[in-house]
């Protein structure tokens, strides 16, 4: 281990911060340690400050950070961000923060983390106290310190207050965990871009926002909905039509807890893709007693997904509302007393035809109104797609309308009139009836127990506490199951049991035992027929790296895998995915970067030319007038994912690349672009792994 003593000018190295005298005699006392072996740990909740190695060391006190040193101002702190940055945030009070233009690589974040302890933003802000613009591919965690939430967002000294944390602008592909929220005159963390008519880069024909995590973060005491995701309102009319919000696609919002909302808990909307809700914990919703905005859960227009696993307690109204456009599954969820309908589910909002909903083993008690109330008028008679299932649920008190068993359970239509599952659930009069132990788990001799409905096909192989479905001699009804005594297996619903019908497969025989390969060289996995997916897991027995990453194409880089390196061997294998199922990993090979050759074949195997092409608008082609902050637009295309920029200077040897969701970049958007150069401009469109070929070539001139 060796430890480095850091001058103020190479901890203020790039930065146009201005810092007084008192604070460079601070940071020429300031140690830290730098050990390669341990630049993994800061993706850990224990870090210590002395484990983190950082790029940039943000003084306490500090208001702005911006990536982009062309727009900054004099008192705000550059850095030169890009995959793989640290930008540690000093211990102490910060007025406000503002983090703007902040870029790392897929897989290969920027990192902003507390340092040396506790960081306490909020003394002296005027709105939303934290607010992160235009950035992404970047992890905002309070993970640096000892303190389960290293950093503090107040947001009871705004002087006009809003949010405490909002992410916005074209923000995307990002993560914030470890944070406490609290005291905002409205929401706790919102994310989301709102459509006006001056910012259509935002709108949803130019952007989606993509891969956001929220986790492991604690907000309470919030004059809004603790976590506001995804836009609520309609579009809104612009010159030649509508703008529409923009959706979200990948989600993941888990082991959070949220207390003492005056609206909604945790509120989703417009994520209309790849969702995952659980885990999380929310108590006392919904205090102002707001008739639409009083949700334990709200689960918004266009949203999909799996919402499981979640405890909700106590609050104004329902426990979890669902307005989506079906294909949401709620399972496992504890909700106990709920000032309204513990379940509501509507597809008011939905097409003919929608995908089904679930709600299977759940456990509903103490409620206001109805136990589970489903609306479910636009399934199709014959169609099972759209088939319902109310299934494996208890509900134990309610207060009804005098409605008897529908009071229990409330459909809108029964089996007769809609594709519906409503089976093994069962109701209770009080709660004591129901054989519940401690936490609402079943006590032995429990009606409950091998009760329910096999469920495996829908993917349910977990309870609420992560033991394994089912035990005994069937499923337990409910969100806990009985008689499980081994260790609690990993949660997610969809890793299941091997399949050993799945072939087993390897690295294919090019790259497998490769000593001097490089961060982008593909690693391919040999083809296991209908597989949808491929899991690749990458391991050193010789600094304990271990991280799995799942891929639709079957390739990989090393690159992808935060925290690789260079000069390491690293033990790689692979295994086939088809559906929900898994097989067994294959053959281990090892591969270690060596060099800086690539060994991808000539032939570009991410080349699709069924994609459809496009080219730099007419608008923006030859002009030799421009700015370097002139929208460049793409030609729209359908069906795809994003839009891939190139520009080169063949006189200047030069050549940069940028990837975005929108259609359109900015020159300034390139590394190393300059004013008073001509540049050839192609783009290409992405889906997936895959990319079309490159459009025609026009020219682009910034003078300014």
């Amino acid at each position: 281990m060796i430890f480095k003593t850091f001058t103020a000018k190479n901890l203020f190295a790039n930065s146009r911060t201005k810092i007084s005298a008192l604070g460079i005699l601070a940071l020429l006392s300031f140690t830290a340690c730098d050990d390669k072996e341990d630049e993994n740990l800061i993706d850990t909740v224990s870090v210590s400050a002395s484990t983190i190695n950082y790029d940039y060391l943000v003084p306490a006190g500090t208001a702005t950070i911006n990536g982009d040193a062309e727009t900054a101002g004099d008192n705000e702190f550059v850095v030169d961000a890009k995959g793989g940055t640290v930008i540690a945030l000093e211990a102490g009070d910060y007025p406000d923060l503002n983090i703007k233009n902040i870029h790392g690589n897929s897989g290969n974040p920027v990192t902003i983390i507390n340092y040396g302890g506790k960081v306490n933003i909020g003394t002296n802000a005027y709105s939303t106290v934290v607010k992160i613009i235009d950035s992404s591919n970047f992890r905002f965690t309070g993970s640096g310190s000892g303190d389960n939430y290293g950093i503090a967002v107040d947001g009871s000294n705004a002087s006009r207050g809003e949010h405490a944390v909002e992410v916005y602008g074209v923000s995307t592909d990002f993560e914030i965990d470890h944070i406490e929220v609290f005291k905002s005159t409205h929401s706790g963390i919102v994310i989301k871009s709102d459509p006006k008519t001056f910012n259509p880069e935002v709108w949803r024909e130019n952007f989606e926002m993509k891969n956001v995590s929220v986790h492991d973060n604690y907000v309470h005491d919030v004059g809004g909905e603790g976590l506001y995701i995804g836009y609520t309102g309609d579009g809104i009319p612009v010159e030649g039509g509508v703008a529409m919000p923009h959706l979200i696609a990948g989600l993941k919002v888990y082991n959070n807890r949220v207390e003492n909302t005056l609206w909604d808990g945790i509120q989703v909307n417009r994520a209309y893709r790849d969702v995952e809700v659980y885990n999380n914990t929310i108590t006392n919703y919904g205090t102002e007693k707001n008739p639409n905005q009083n949700s334990g859960m709200d689960i918004g227009y266009e949203t999909v997904g799996k919402f499981y696993n979640n405890h909700i307690k106590t609050g104004d109204g329902i426990g979890i509302q669902v307005k989506g456009d079906g294909d949401v599954a709620l399972f496992n969820n504890l909700i106990e007393n709920p000032g309204y309908d513990g379940i509501y589910v509507n597809d008011f909002n939905a097409d003919e035809g929608r995908t089904g909903y679930q709600i299977v083993n759940n456990t509903v008690v103490n409620t206001g109104h109805f136990g589970i109330r489903l609306v479910n008028f636009k399934s199709t008679l014959g169609n099972e797609d759209t088939r319902d299932w109310v299934a494996n649920n208890i509900v134990a008190k309610v207060v009804g309308e005098g409605l008897g068993d529908r009071d229990y359970i409330h459909l809108a239509n029964n089996e007769d009139a809609a594709m519906l599952t409503n089976s093994n659930n069962l109701t209770y009069e009080t709660v004591d009836q129901a054989g519940f132990s401690s936490g609402y788990r079943l006590s032995d001799g429990a009606e409950a127990i091998d009760a329910g409905l096999d469920v495996a096909h829908l993917g349910i192989r977990t309870d609420l506490d992560g033991n394994p479905r089912p035990q005994g001699n069937g499923y337990d009804v409910g969100a806990f199951e009985s008689g499980y005594e081994g260790e609690n297996p990993p949660t997610d619903p969809g890793d299941g049991d091997i399949n050993p019908d799945i072939p087993l497969t390897k690295v294919s025989d090019n790259e497998c035992g490769r000593m001097d390969g490089s961060m982008e060289d593909m690693i391919w996995a040999n083809e296991v027929d209908g597989a949808t997916a491929y899991e690749f897991k990458v391991e050193s027995s010789e600094t304990g790296y271990s991280e799995t990453l799942i891929k639709s194409g079957r390739f990989m880089k090393l690159k992808d895998f935060a925290g690789a390196q260079e000069n390491v061997v690293y033990q790689i294998s692979v295994r086939a995915i088809i559906g929900d199922e898994r097989g067994g990993y294959g053959e281990v090979c090892e591969f270690q970067v060596g060099g800086e050759e690539s060994n991808d074949p000539k032939e570009d195997p991410n080349l699709d030319p069924s994609l459809p092409t496009t080219q730099v608008s007419n608008n923006e082609c030859g002009r030799m007038d421009g700015s370097m902050e002139d929208m460049i637009w793409a030609d729209a295309a359908d069906g795809v994912d994003s839009y891939e920029f190139i520009i080169t200077d063949e006189a200047n040897d030069f050549t940069a690349t940028v990837k975005t969701t929108s259609r359109f970049v900015k020159l300034k958007n390139f590394q190393g672009a300059q004013t008073d150069v001509v540049y050839n401009i192609q783009v290409r469109t992405v889906k997936g792994d895959m990319h079309s070929n490159y459009g025609d070539t026009c020219e682009f001139q910034a003078t300014k």
